[in-house]
């Protein structure tokens, strides 16, 4: 199947998953798709997009089948906004004219916080019992290993034994091992879940304080950003978890939790249950308009320049970041995006105005 200029005809957020929006895209000659796709760029009524349809297969490889998130269902993949006009074919752009069968690096989704993770699982009603194991998250790198079976189905691996198997032997390759024992979460049971958060922030600030792969490997001390966790289970196929009756894709089941330095959002403990309550604008300001995500912002939208012309599209991507990031902190605050948006800009805006001027 080819890739598709599409017009969104409708948008509106996932109803068991704060992260997601579900639109229905159109073109004249093609029926009507819905799609599912995350927060990091969000389409309008009426903006042409992209769409690669189910089996069409993109030059890195990925070949796009349907899949289904917290319980609706996705027949193809948003690949950007374009100015194409609807219904143009752009499959030369976007795909492989064949297949190939490769071991490739690719991207991990966004990664939730563990509070958030816990509340998706309540909102859908599901409390599984899930073992996990930790990993060192290394400053500037968030990725897996994308393999390519016979049968032309792409698989996220995460076990560093599986991944060796498959990765060339090099010396300036290095295949991050799990860190510490095995975790089992009991998602129904909330106080089993706070003596576990507690564990996983001891794990947390030993790493901060130094980080152990970094010394052993190249014998350098200092500070380490964080863990992911990772669902102890098989590699998902399809996008789906293979092991568990959950609505849920593996990556979705991740969490992440970083040291006060590297925090995006700035919580009292890098592992909760709960998010944090503000009681003042002000305080949500503080809360998401930290140090790590300004800096995050300038070298995701600007390239790593502070340059006043590309200021647009650093308080554009800000704004999405913690738009997206900032829903259950909104909702135990009684507050709404409108509330705190303007306040989130100036602040942001100030930042960067002040660090532009000082180059």
């Amino acid at each position: 199947m080819p890739v598709i200029v599409m017009e969104v005809d409708r948008a509106e957020l996932h109803p068991n998953a704060d992260s997601l929006r579900v639109y229905q895209m159109k073109a004249a000659g093609y029926d009507e798709v819905q799609i599912i796709a995350n927060l990091e760029t969000v389409y309008k009524t009426g903006d042409r997009v992209a769409i690669a349809l189910v089996d069409s297969v993109l030059k890195d490889g990925t070949k796009i089948k349907p899949s289904k998130l917290r319980g609706l269902r996705s027949f193809g993949m948003a690949l950007g906004k374009v100015k194409d006009s609807v219904g143009t074919d752009l499959s030369e752009v976007y795909c492989q004219k064949t297949m190939t069968r490769s071991v490739q690096f690719q991207a991990w989704p966004s990664i939730e916080l563990f509070y958030n993770l816990c509340r998706s699982l309540e909102k859908v009603g599901q409390t599984p019992t899930l073992t996990y194991r930790a990993k060192i998250k290394l400053d500037g790198t968030n990725a897996g290993v994308q393999i390519f079976t016979d049968g032309r189905v792409a698989k996220l691996e995460v076990e560093p034994d599986k991944i060796r198997d498959v990765v060339p032997n090099h010396p300036d390759i290095f295949i991050l091992p799990f860190y510490g024992d095995s975790i089992t979460l009991d998602f129904s049971d909330k106080e089993q879940l706070k003596a576990r958060a507690e564990v996983f922030n001891q794990m947390v600030q030993a790493v901060e304080t130094s980080d152990p792969w970094v010394k052993e490997t190249f014998g350098v001390e200092g500070i380490g950003e964080g863990l992911v966790f990772y669902p102890e289970m098989h590699a998902p196929q399809n996008g789906s978890s293979r092991d568990l009756s959950l609505e849920f894709s593996f990556s979705e089941l991740l969490f992440k939790a970083k040291g006060e330095k590297h925090q995006a959002v700035k919580t009292k403990k890098p592992v909760q249950i709960d998010p944090e309550k503000v009681r003042t604008v002000g305080e949500f300001v503080n809360l998401f308009v930290t140090s790590a995500r300004l800096e995050q912002g300038v070298t995701e939208a600007c390239a790593g320049e502070f340059d006043i012309k590309k200021m647009g599209n650093f308080l554009q991507w800000l704004s999405n970041d913690v738009k997206k990031e900032s829903v259950a902190e909104l909702e135990r605050a009684q507050l709404i995006w409108k509330d705190v948006s303007k306040p989130v800009m100036n602040a942001a805006r100030e930042w960067y105005q002040q660090r532009a001027k000082s180059i």
